[in-house]
């Protein structure tokens, strides 16, 4: 099983889907206590490289590996064009 992990803020925004995921191999899926701002859910993931966003207190978002990566149309990437 395979899983995308992509960097997000604390809103669950993503600023460059295409640049802020990578994928990996699903090695293992554990059941832990419920606690404030955590499902209880942990999921260890071995991804080929590791993004700033991937360390400890960081916020991402999971999602199935063959989902398909969309890049957003130039005209919304704010701030780009001059």
């Amino acid at each position: 099983m395979s899983a995308g992990l992509a960097v997000a803020t604390s809103s669950l925004m993503m600023y460059d889907p295409v640049n802020d995921r990578k994928g990996g191999k699903v090695l293992l899926v554990s059941k832990l206590a419920p606690q404030p701002g955590s499902s209880g859910v942990q999921i260890q993931v071995q991804v080929e490289q590791l993004l700033e966003g991937f360390r400890p207190g960081h916020i991402l978002r999971i999602y199935p590996g063959d989902w398909p990566v969309i890049s957003l149309p130039v005209e919304e990437n704010v701030g780009l064009m001059q």
